[in-house]
């Protein structure tokens, strides 16, 4: 065998070239020659050897492939149906999201992935406890306790969109709403204050028990045990101050408890639940509503709230309001001017606010996320979806829990401790006083209240069914400053009529305002609200029941009804005073009165009855 790669020349002494072949080699290059070529034999067979080699393992692969690829069609055909089944079932079941934009709307509601929880809706799980509640806090509402249910999402419920995961025994629903403008609300007496409060915190109204007599159930001292109510209550007992409270809010979402599958209660409100079911110590119940309140959530709205809590002498409240002065608008022109939406404001009305503001002390008050600078709703709402928080809650009482509908399952005699709860949580208001939390349990009057006396020459009357809505439609009217209703007329005969001292001028007594005692067997019933009182309130033939604040040598010498106001408005306390416009002698002309010392109107020909407001030094 020749290799012509093994070739050399090899140049001789005298210079002629010629081949090296074997046969014209050297002896020792011949042998070395001979050891190269034995070598790359050797290599040659070891490649391929390894070539070899590798197609042999790789045949016995394949074969093996091919034998276990005929046992699994085999296996294939013996399983038919059932496997095309269990194929189809498997596809169905995946969440193929890929390359898919992980967004809200795009979530597949089978699915699992990305679902969120409504922020903070552990909140619509607590008790709440009506007298220790106050709304308009800085900071969360005292009034929540501890939660009386827990969340539970094992079920997997969701929203319809499939956005939310939502626990058992909660309709929630997105609510976004944002409204920038702020509304204003004067407050002048304690009741007001109250039904503000109530707006924020309102109670459902309890169908009558038989532990109320018929009446309908109602726990005393609403607000009452609140530090935030007892400032506010102080400084308005004395009619000295005037509150208007400017309110901005945003919604975001709202839930509603359900009672056909309610949810779960937490491990220590069923502990309780045991505990009252093995005793009837009135302690332990007042414990009770220490611990979860004396009201549960059945409707809450979550978001925020922006507001401005204006306090000012009475006295600057009046005579501004004589000028002209709008406070209504003022609340609401302070508040963008504050947030920094008030680019829009004309100059005379910002000149005006800041002049009366110079007069009036302001506290803000935050709950959740504030207005942003650029006045935006759509910016506002995106801020508080993060952290949305109760805003307004209706409440229901507490016993309506140990009924059949929330404790079927239970093995406790519900019914009594629902009874127990309702005897003691009319006594609770009491406990708390004995203890120095509050001053008194009762209902502050929306006015003067004067019993069987009865006004005429009403200016309006109004259909209504219950003394409350006469109260409250004549508290929503800016000329309305008194009323006469008849509480004990049946419900249909309910009629509101109102009054005022500007309705008509006309000199015949008929359209003039006068009182009565009323002898009749209604009742009649006449609130006078002096707080919306402009000027004066006067009455004609008609004189004051009730202790006099004046005594008859301070007045004796008065003969004339201007100084006989003098003498009023001189008095702080003063509210009403009594002029005679006879010449009889030995009769007292001048009296007055503060309101405490009032208890009814009556005729008295001669005599004129002046209610006068607060403000008044």
């Amino acid at each position: 065998m020749k290799f012509p790669f093994l070739k050399r020349n090899y140049r001789l002494d005298d210079g002629v070239e010629m081949e090296a072949t074997s046969s014209n080699l050297p002896p020792h290059s011949e042998q070395h020659h001979g050891g190269i070529k034995k070598k790359l034999y050797k290599l040659i067979k070891i490649f391929l050897g390894c070539v070899l080699l590798g197609l042999a393992c790789y045949m016995g692969y394949s074969i093996s492939q091919i034998n276990e690829i005929k046992k699994n069609m085999e296996k294939q055909t013996l399983i038919g149906s059932e496997s095309e089944k269990l194929l189809a079932s498997s596809v169905k079941n995946m969440d193929l999201n890929v390359g898919m934009r992980n967004e809200d709307h795009l979530q597949k509601c089978q699915g699992t992935q990305f679902k969120r929880t409504f922020p903070d809706v552990d909140y619509a799980f607590f008790g709440y406890n009506i007298l220790k509640g106050y709304p308009l806090s800085i900071g969360h509402d005292p009034g929540f306790t501890l939660p009386i249910f827990k969340a539970d999402y094992r079920e997997g419920l969701q929203t319809s969109d499939c956005r939310y995961f939502i626990p058992r025994g909660l309709v929630i629903v997105p609510d976004v709403s944002c409204i920038t403008d702020f509304t204003s609300k004067t407050i002048q007496t304690r009741y007001e204050l109250i039904k503000s409060l109530s707006i924020s915190a309102s109670v459902k109204g309890s169908p009558p028990t038989k532990s109320s007599g018929g009446k309908k159930s109602k726990t005393s001292g609403e607000f009452k045990a609140s530090g935030g109510y007892q400032d506010s209550s102080n400084e308005l007992s004395t009619s000295k101050s005037v509150y208007i409270l400017s309110t901005a809010e945003c919604k975001y979402y709202f839930s509603k408890l359900m009672t056909d599958n309610a949810p779960p209660f937490s491990d220590s409100f069923l502990k309780w639940i045991h505990k009252l079911a093995a005793t009837d110590e009135q302690q332990i119940y007042f414990n009770f509503f220490e611990t979860y309140g004396t009201h549960f959530q059945i409707y809450t709205t979550f978001g925020a709230r922006y507001t401005f809590e204006h306090k000012m002498k009475t006295t600057t409240f009046i005579s501004e309001k004589r000028e002209g002065f709008n406070f209504g608008i003022f609340g609401e022109i302070f508040g963008k001017i504050n947030v920094g939406l008030g680019f829009n404001i004309a100059k005379e009305k910002r000149e005006i606010v800041e002049k009366v503001s110079k007069d009036i002390e302001t506290k803000t008050i935050t709950v959740g996320a504030p207005p942003p600078a650029n006045g935006d709703a759509t910016t506002w709402a995106s801020n508080v979806k993060e952290s949305p928080v109760p805003m307004k809650y209706e409440l229901d009482s507490i016993d309506n829990l140990f009924t059949e509908t929330y404790m079927a399952g239970l093995n406790v005699n519900y019914q009594r401790i629902s009874l127990n709860i309702e005897k003691n949580k009319a006594e609770y208001c009491e406990y708390l006083k004995d203890l120095g939390q509050l001053e008194s349990c009762e209902i502050p009057p929306p006015g003067l209240v004067l019993k069987k006396t009865r006004l005429y020459a009403h200016y309006k009357e109004k259909k209504v069914s219950t003394n409350r809505q006469c109260i409250d439609s004549c508290l929503e009217l800016s000329d309305c400053e008194a009323i006469t209703v008849c509480p004990l007329c049946a419900t249909a005969d309910l009629v509101c009529h109102m009054f005022n001292n500007v309705f008509k001028n006309d000199s015949q007594t008929s359209y003039r305002i006068r009182a009565e005692t009323d002898k009749t067997d209604k009742e009649w019933e006449t609130i006078m609200f002096i707080s919306k009182i402009n000027s004066k309130m006067i009455m004609i033939n008609t004189t004051v029941v009730g202790a006099q604040r004046s005594s008859d040598t301070d007045t004796k010498n008065i003969n004339t009804q201007d100084g006989c106001y003098r003498l009023c408005f001189d008095d702080e306390h003063c509210v009403a005073y009594t002029f005679h416009h006879g010449v009889e002698k030995k009769v007292t002309r001048c009296r007055f009165f503060s309101e405490t010392g009032i208890t009814g109107l009556t005729k008295e020909i001669g005599t004129d009855t002046y209610f006068i407001p607060y403000g008044h030094p």
